[in-house]
């Protein structure tokens, strides 16, 4: 792989500094650190430039740039596998790093350019043996509520009865994750690298092009028709859904709606799957779904989305998509419907600005009047939004660009400030979960 020689930190900082990359922390859903980019956002650049001293690990879709020095692993470059590749991703930090036990919806290649990894994985057969975090819907990825640092067993008693692999990759080494396997991984080393590439979770596989004996010769990242995409600068689509296992699912609405689909079909779909469901739950916790309640703000994004899909398919406003359409369905499209279904905010530089509520944002400008360019951003970074857009908004303010906003600079640009914190997340009504999880992996260390 040309990567594992080339990507040194300055050959990665003169040819690919502009790009922007994702943000982590080192442990698994703790925080997101801040980049010069925001919130979880940093240019490839800054990213060398601190990562060895900051807690902050880039786990980003990997841009296009970069993959015409990665080769692909070959069993994957012949048939349905090579079809079916979904994206690539890359991993980089100061060592130190440590997931959650959990499991991811497809099929990936792991491959370590730099440092080395300890990973462990569990098959999904014995999911039932295992405290699953409470989700909505019926997730194909997820986590465990076991503290990686330190298993109570006394807490969660079932997991000692729980078979598990362990293998330790080195530099070189590429480690086959297979869909929905549970794993737990740490990263070691003073530049710990990798990149990953997924592909589809398939039952049924073509071996249209595949050589008789042997595998397939080898190819770069940017020779093979990957579905899902980065050019650096946009936003990522790290994580999308599978857009074959959408239109799949599309057929089977097709087939229960009498070759029609309609915007409350959609809606029906999209809010239900903001439910925690008992039933679909696999796990020693016991659930009550009663304590999860949905929040009205949460069904109005649903049906805002269900309404763009709709509007992206009914062009022509008939009232219904004609399912005879289907198989004629792009795959563009799919990916587009896929985007608007479940679009995850961090993939993009918005996320900073849809996790903090207006009024938190127009309370810390009132209460700033007057007040210099930096104190108004160390208060604005005291609430966990990033000195990049305390810097934006500052800026929409000072009309005159003297350093300081008056009462009437902050009357007349306020709203423009505002309109870009008017979005909403989903709220996640499960998300304590996973903090208390982070919490007491703290208190051992």
């Amino acid at each position: 792989m040309p990567a594992r020689l080339k990507w040194t930190d300055e050959y990665m900082k003169e040819n690919y500094g502009d790009l922007r990359v994702k943000l982590e922390s080192k442990y698994e859903k703790d925080f997101k650190p801040e980049g010069d980019r925001g919130m979880g956002q940093d240019s490839m650049r800054r990213f060398l430039d601190t990562y060895i001293e900051h807690d902050k690990y880039m786990v980003s879709q990997l841009p296009d740039p970069l993959s015409e020095e990665v080769t692909v692993p070959q069993p994957i470059l012949c048939g349905s596998f090579r079809e079916r590749i979904l994206e690539a991703n890359i991993w980089m930090s100061s060592g130190n790093t440590k997931s959650l036990l959990h499991r991811d919806a497809d099929n990936a290649f792991n491959c370590l350019l730099n440092g080395t990894k300890d990973w462990i994985l569990i098959d999904p057969v014995h999911q039932d043996l295992l405290p699953v975090a409470v989700e909505s819907g019926s997730p194909y990825g997820g986590y465990t509520l076991i503290n990686v640092n330190k298993v109570d067993l006394i807490e969660f008693p079932e997991f000692k009865e729980v078979p598990w692999y362990y293998a330790n990759v080195s530099a070189g080494d590429c480690l086959f994750l297979p869909k929905g396997h549970w794993h737990q991984v740490r990263s070691y080393g003073a530049k710990n690298l990798a990149v990953s590439i997924l592909f589809s979770r398939l039952n049924d596989f073509n071996p249209k092009g595949c050589p008789k004996e042997g595998v397939p010769p080898s190819e770069l990242l940017s020779e093979v028709p990957m579905v899902w995409t980065y050019d650096g600068f946009e936003a990522q689509t790290m994580g999308n859904a599978d857009p074959f296992e959408l239109k799949d699912e599309l057929e089977m609405k097709c087939k229960h709606a009498e070759g029609k689909l309609t915007l409350e079909m959609f809606e029906e779909d999209m809010i239900s799957g903001l439910d925690v469901e008992e039933e679909a739950y696999k796990g020693t916790l016991k659930v009550d779904a009663d304590e999860y309640e949905i929040p009205d703000e949460n069904i109005e994004i649903m049906k805002q989305r269900a309404k763009a899909i709709m509007d992206l398919i009914d062009p022509e406003n008939i009232g219904y998509y004609d399912c005879s359409q289907l198989e004629d369905m792009t795959v563009d499209t799919l990916k587009k419907i896929s985007d608007i279904k479940d679009p995850d905010p961090a993939n993009t530089d918005q996320y900073e600005f849809l996790h903090l509520h207006p009024n938190l944002v127009r309370k810390t400008i009132l209460s700033s009047l007057e007040l210099s360019k930096e104190s108004f951003m160390e208060k604005y970074h005291s609430h966990e939004g990033s000195m990049a857009g305390a810097q934006w908004i500052f800026e929409t303010l000072d009309s005159d660009n003297d350093g300081r906003c008056t009462v009437a600079e902050v009357k007349g640009n306020m709203e423009k400030v505002l309109e870009r914190f008017q979005d909403s997340l989903l709220a996640d009504v499960t998300a304590h979960q996973a903090k208390k999880i982070n919490q007491n992996s703290k208190d051992e260390l």
